[in-house]
């Protein structure tokens, strides 16, 4: 079964190749946005599922949620699973071979023995990203709602608006997963600069003071001023957390994925920094 916590969405019409559908998967479920292609914010939610059970169950909730909401895979231009994974590497397009997807990462990391390996190229980078996901997961998605496409947060995060912020200074974004503060915590690290990804990395860690020891290292191994660099936060990030980093960090602030307008007065005041995944 499942628990729907948040659903927020407009009556506007769009024709199917206006509408976007871009989902998340968190720990306990999923959220998901729909958005047009000139950047309208018309639909998200919020959706509580056992992930941990079987296939078919899984597959079941996913197709009743979304029929019980009339939202079908035939309405949308393109959907987008945003897959949990801290295994992955990029390769050139230059360099890439289908065939060696699992060496690429096996080079890089132990692949975890419940995952399938995966690959999407960003049409933006010029370069491939290859990494694991959970196989029952990454199925159950595919199964429910036919053409979806798959990826991992690094790879939703990396849209034009970024592209473009870092044509003019160096940008770090940092997606947290969970509240440092509040235990262990995975952070998604991203550094652009000169226009392009300079750095991808999967980092863990405990406590504020951890998370800002690891965040200037990441800028010292990039050779990055935090005068010089704007430092984006996104993801699971609360007011605590924000208010200690921003004493070393003078052009810190949230990152709400790409520019969109919302006609709902609810979905405006979503805190969109929380899900730029889907929204970037």
């Amino acid at each position: 079964m499942y628990r729907v916590d948040t659903f927020i969405t407009t009556e506007k019409e769009l024709a199917s190749y206006e509408r976007r559908m871009s989902i998340c998967l968190q720990s306990n479920g999923f959220s998901f946005s729909v958005t047009s292609t000139s950047g309208l914010l018309l639909t998200f939610g919020e959706v509580t599922v056992d992930l941990a059970q079987p296939m078919s169950a899984l597959i079941a909730d996913i197709k009743s949620f979304f029929a019980a909401h009339h939202i079908y895979p035939v309405e949308f231009k393109s959907m987008r699973l945003v897959l949990d994974s801290g295994c992955y590497v990029w390769i050139p397009d230059a360099l890439y071979d289908a065939a060696q997807n699992r060496r690429y990462l096996e080079t890089v990391a132990r692949i975890p023995a419940s995952s399938m390996v995966l690959s999407a190229a960003h049409p933006l980078l010029g370069a491939r990203l290859v990494y694991a996901a959970d196989a029952t997961l990454t199925t159950s998605f595919k199964v429910a709602l036919p053409g979806i496409d798959c990826c991992i947060r690094p790879f939703a995060l990396l849209g034009k608006d970024l592209l473009q912020r870092a044509a003019h200074h160096p940008v770090i974004v940092a997606h947290l997963l969970s509240d440092p503060l509040r235990g262990s915590a995975a952070i998604d690290y991203l550094v652009l600069r000169d226009g392009g990804l300079t750095l991808s990395t999967h980092r863990t860690v405990n406590g504020g003071r951890q998370m800002l020891y690891t965040s200037l290292s990441v800028m010292k191994q990039m050779q990055v001023e935090t005068d010089d660099m704007e430092f984006l936060l996104c993801g699971a990030v609360e007011r605590e957390l924000f208010m200690q980093l921003r004493g070393y960090f003078p052009r810190l602030d949230l990152y709400n994925g790409a520019p969109h307008r919302a006609l709902n007065p609810q979905l405006a005041r979503l805190h969109t920094y929380r899900h730029a995944a889907i929204l970037a």
